[in-house]
């Protein structure tokens, strides 16, 4: 394999910086699949064989395996000569009259033959590594090309879940790796470290597939779904239903048990991943209408792990809001505590964040809290209030025991976003707070 040390031509120089470029362009978002593949070709051109291999893995995986991904797939294969791959025998057959009637039919199917694991959900915090794994070049060169053959293959394998824990820990225990640390290392090394990342992405956009509350089973047989249904990776959800209520009433249409008030909660959270953030809203209110913390719990978990990847904030205050009205202030004060995270620079979010850990009887971590809020906003008569009631014990003054999401709040935006709004004014009470 001939290396960039290697005395170049101007074009191979010309290329080589192209593709730096392609790599360094938007280091903070995931990479799309035509991304990775573009970065493939130029890398593959550039003589990079096992780096082009894991970067054509990674857009192939991203864009599934219906049958027509497949043809293109083994097309691919052929033209670089990186795989052996067999060409599927026929397409995909004609759809039904519509999208509902494909969504509703391959939902059936996967409640039939999905089998999601009963565990609690896994409420601890993600414990992330920084740097990188030791076995990177393995991760990448091997691993990735391994998980594509893994779920290229007609069923699911024993393989593939062996991948995945393994990958959950080289990978996904990993922080975010940060490409603008590293424009000055090689670019052989440079290509590895974008496809660790491409890796790290793709395993967090499907974590609920792949891993909490899904399995293996689940993310190989939505990875095969029709674009002209729910689409691979349930990306066209949002195309099939017009709301949070929409959710529901597609389980129970597709439920064939009649099961639907027991497997609701999960596969409502499974479904939330193909929704966008407005549809997840209307989702939470849903769910939390029901009464049903546990798809809170793992839409939280999926927004944790996709911050600093795009802006979660609405939705992380609703999902506060809705752990609150639920009196579940372990899922309201983790979303809060987030929202601060994210906005340390702003008073009022720590405040809240005091008033919540009062509520639940944390009072050190309310004064620090109090104390910070204060640091930010200097002689703030209000936050300074409640730090003196807390030295004095006056808690009951200031512990957060209502005013976040309740029921009717959540009506009046249904009835907003219909277009109509009732004319009454929504007590404080009800008020959203964020």
């Amino acid at each position: 394999m001939r290396t960039f040390d290697d005395e170049d031509t101007g074009t191979d120089r010309a290329a080589e910086l192209l593709l730096r470029r392609m790599m360094l362009a938007d280091t903070r978002h995931a990479a799309t699949a035509d991304e990775m593949a573009e970065c493939a070709t130029a890398a593959l051109a550039l003589g990079q064989r096992d780096a082009a291999r894991a970067l054509f893995a990674l857009a192939f995986l991203q864009r599934g395996f219906a049958p027509a991904q497949l043809r293109q797939q083994a097309e691919l294969a052929q033209w670089t000569a990186l795989w052996d791959l067999r060409r599927p025998e026929r397409m995909q057959d004609a759809a039904p009259a519509s999208m509902l009637d494909q969504a509703i039919g391959e939902l059936t199917g996967l409640i039939g033959t999905v089998t999601l694991p009963t565990d609690p959900v896994a409420r601890a915090d993600l414990a992330l590594t920084e740097g990188l794994p030791a076995a990177l070049d393995r991760i990448v060169l091997e691993d990735c090309p391994r998980l594509f053959m893994a779920m290229r293959t007609p069923q699911p394998s024993g393989e593939l879940g062996a991948l995945l824990d393994m990958l959950a820990t080289d990978a996904l225990g990993f922080a975010r790796i940060d490409l603008t640390q590293y424009v000055d290392v090689p670019t052989p090394r440079l290509l590895v470290l974008y496809a660790f990342r491409g890796l790290q992405d793709f395993l967090r956009a499907h974590h609920e597939l792949a891993f909490v509350p899904g399995s293996p089973d689940l993310l190989h047989a939505v990875a095969r779904l029709s674009p002209t249904g729910l689409g691979a990776y349930l990306r066209n959800v949002r195309h099939v239903v017009r709301d949070g209520a929409d959710i529901s009433g597609l389980i129970r249409l597709a439920d064939a048990e009649s099961r639907a008030d027991a497997v609701l909660p999960r596969w409502a959270a499974i479904l939330a991943v193909g929704l966008d953030q407005d549809l997840r809203l209307g989702l939470v209110d849903e769910m939390a209408d029901r009464g049903e913390p546990e798809p809170l719990w793992i839409m939280l978990k999926a927004v944790e792990r996709t911050l600093g990847v795009r802006d979660e904030m609405v939705m992380l205050w609703r999902l506060r809001d809705a752990g609150a009205d639920l009196f579940d202030m372990d899922l309201a004060l983790r979303a809060q505590w987030l929202v601060a995270r994210q906005r340390v620079h702003s008073a009022y979010e720590w405040v809240i964040l005091g008033d919540m850990r009062v509520t639940v009887g944390d009072l050190r971590a309310a004064e620090n809290d109090y104390a910070y809020a204060a640091g930010l906003s200097v002689n703030d008569n209000a936050i300074l209030a409640r730090l003196d009631a807390l030295r004095a014990g006056e808690i009951a003054t200031i512990a957060a025991v209502g005013g976040f999401g309740t029921q009717r709040g959540r009506q009046r935006r249904r009835l907003a976003r219909a277009g109509m709004l009732p004319t009454d004014p929504l007590p404080l009470a009800d008020m959203h707070v964020g």
